[in-house]
């Protein structure tokens, strides 16, 4: 664990670099290169992110710990352990599965289903244009709020889980991916038009994003 006096003072080394920030998040996990001269790679719950960090930053994180973490770009440069519990990236995995265990706050919930697919394309072309530096849960969110405030249109959302496999192999930089989802013509079609350009059924939206297609399997439960 690094101090905060350590900490202030790195961070004040690498503050001049334009594309340095701090984002407070609980470290998923930990994961080690698979090949010699590769980078670890730290897996960041707030934001979804995968930052590749030398040994020296990664040997002192821990899965489930909350940090304060220095990034530029797409690396983590230093560390700083949160004590104070005041930041929702704080809640522990543990009081998280009990809350995933209790009654589905949403019980009875009915999707809406469309008649036709041509019906899911004006839905994906009216969905507000969002900046590319907001996180793909705040666009679920957003997205699936007009459709229901402009439509009445009951809408779901898709996660998309990338295995440590995969993310070592193709040194690819997010973990997980979430987007809207309506029903048309009985097809889970999913709106995502920061990464796509129009409607796609499940099956196609997954191929986006995998790059080597390898089919997807379906997690019933989040756990």
């Amino acid at each position: 664990m690094r101090s905060l006096f350590a900490f202030a003072l790195i961070f004040t080394a690498v503050s001049a670099q334009a594309d340095t920030s701090v984002v407070r998040t609980r470290i998923e996990s930990v994961l080690a290169p698979l090949h010699a001269g590769q980078t670890f790679q730290i897996l960041s719950s707030i934001d979804g992110r995968v930052y590749d960090a030398e040994a020296s930053v990664a040997s002192g994180l821990r899965a489930n710990s909350v940090v304060d973490l220095v990034v530029e770009g797409d690396r983590a440069v230093a560390f700083a352990a949160v004590e104070s519990a005041d930041s929702s990236a704080e809640i522990a995995k543990g009081e998280t599965d009990e809350v995933i265990k209790s009654d589905p706050p949403m019980l009875g919930y009915e999707p809406t289903q469309l008649g036709t697919m041509a019906e899911t394309t004006p839905l994906f072309e009216e969905l507000d244009y969002v900046t590319p530096k907001s996180q793909c849960y705040q666009r679920a969110m957003i997205w699936t709020y007009q459709m229901f405030n402009a439509h009445q249109i009951k809408s779901q959302k898709v996660f998309l889980f990338f295995t440590q496999r995969f993310i070592r192999e193709y040194r690819y930089k997010w973990w997980f991916h979430v987007a809207p989802v309506v029903i048309a013509e009985g097809k889970e079609v999913v709106l995502d038009p920061t990464f796509t350009k129009s409607p796609l059924v499940l099956g196609d939206w997954t191929n986006e994003f995998m790059l080597n297609k390898a089919p997807c399997a379906v997690a019933n439960s989040y756990t």
